[in-house]
């Protein structure tokens, strides 16, 4: 869980005290020679234990060395201690000060960009199932709050690049430059992120290592967690089964090879989350595929962390996903074989009307809330305003808005 800042760490984070820190210094720098000086034995006398080690009970060897690491357990070797840390803290901090000082054109805005990465870097560690670009608005969001992001993706191409896009967060320059396609001959069917992605895996000697450089040369708010570096390719079967009302065409997303290995470092990492986010996103082919990798699978059920679904807004096309929010939770719940979610955040407020007759045209309709039926389930329901129409006409998530509330569920 995040720790709530107080003012002191604020304000000992971000103000330009100078002068302070120089005092600091110098009062460090005495404590550590004073401890030094004592450590050797030119102030005070040192603790005597020989009365304790008597010669009738141990050596003249074994007295010899107890009473050389008594001196070391004296006074002295706190003030060393504390000089040493003083020290430490008086150059880190004396450090900001100064470039404050130095460069005051941007004095707010500098020791304001300090202590915003110093607090995302203490942020929450969140893990997102996810890898598509569902995912965006929800990583976009989160940015606001951490930098300590894993997104764990299946290791295609066009899934591994949606996920580096959408860590850039509301950075819409590093987007369009990931996304940018060459208008040449020979390159005109490659973006630039593929081309940037294969060239790091060349360099930094497989995928893994050249997720994790990508994500520390683009400056990216996480990083991408390959679930696995088995081949596979996901498939989804459709059968008709007889249900109340008639038959039905029931999906059924499956992952082939069925043994394929999982990654140990996206087991790793969902271990040692804060939270573990699941969605939004399309079921059959962005979430429900996690929960056929058994190592994925028990961890998700195991992990001691907050588990939060995001719902959809909208059904998939032809509502093979089902019409209604507590279909999208049971179907997490039924592939995982556990009831192991905790929050379930949902989007409240109705769609405008032009937007769903475009949707309806599709077989696609805005998800139903079935509240008593979520609530039989065990999970916890988050409402917040989420509903966003892009400029293409399309139903998407607040990225803000959805941070906030997933961050609020961490924190409750």
């Amino acid at each position: 869980m995040a720790a709530k800042e107080s003012k002191f760490s604020r304000w000992l984070y971000s103000r330009p005290m100078l002068k302070t820190w120089v005092v600091v210094f110098i009062v460090s720098l005495v404590l550590l020679a004073f401890g030094l000086n004592g450590i050797i034995g030119h102030i005070f006398p040192k603790l005597d234990l020989t009365h304790i080690v008597s010669a009738k009970t141990f050596s003249a060897k074994v007295r010899v060395t107890v009473v050389k690491l008594s001196k070391l357990v004296t006074i002295d070797f706190i003030a060393l201690g504390i000089g040493l840390l003083g020290i430490l803290m008086a150059v880190r901090r004396g450090t900001y000060a100064f470039l404050t000082i130095v460069n005051p054109g941007r004095k707010g805005g500098y020791i304001s960009s300090v202590y915003t990465q110093l607090r995302l870097k203490r942020g929450p560690k969140i893990v997102v199932l996810g890898g598509a670009s569902g995912v965006a608005p929800l990583l976009e969001g989160l940015s606001s709050y951490t930098e300590n992001i894993s997104v764990i993706s299946f290791p295609e191409e066009t899934k591994l690049l949606s996920s580096l896009v959408a860590l850039s967060g509301s950075n819409k320059r590093m987007k369009e430059l990931l996304g940018f396609r060459f208008g040449v001959s020979r390159l005109k069917r490659e973006s630039f992120g593929a081309l940037f992605l294969g060239a790091m895996r060349a360099e930094a000697g497989g995928l893994e290592n050249a997720l994790d450089e990508s994500s520390r040369v683009l400056s990216l708010s996480g990083r991408v967690v390959p679930a696995t570096f088995d081949k596979i390719h996901l498939a989804l079967k459709t059968e008709r089964r007889v249900r109340a009302g008639g038959k039905r065409c029931v999906p059924e997303v499956v992952l082939k090879p069925s043994g394929a290995r999982v990654n140990p470092e996206a087991v790793r990492v969902i271990y040692s989350a804060d939270a573990l986010v699941i969605g939004p996103g399309g079921f059959y082919e962005e979430i429900l595929p996690f929960f056929l990798l058994g190592g994925i699978k028990e961890a998700v059920v195991r992990s001691k962390c907050a588990k939060i679904l995001v719902s959809n807004i909208m059904t998939a096309k032809n509502g093979i996903d089902g019409n209604y929010l507590s279909d999208q939770v049971k179907k997490v719940l039924d592939h995982a074989g556990h009831s192991f979610l905790h929050y379930c955040v949902v989007s409240e407020g109705q769609v405008p009307e032009e937007t769903l007759v475009k949707y309806s045209a599709k077989g696609a309709c805005q998800v139903r809330m079935d509240w008593d039926e979520v609530d039989k389930l065990g999970v916890k329901i988050i409402r917040k305003k989420l509903i966003r129409i892009d400029d293409a006409g399309l139903v998407r998530h607040d990225a803000q808005r959805l941070g906030r509330a997933v961050i609020k569920a961490i924190s409750i």
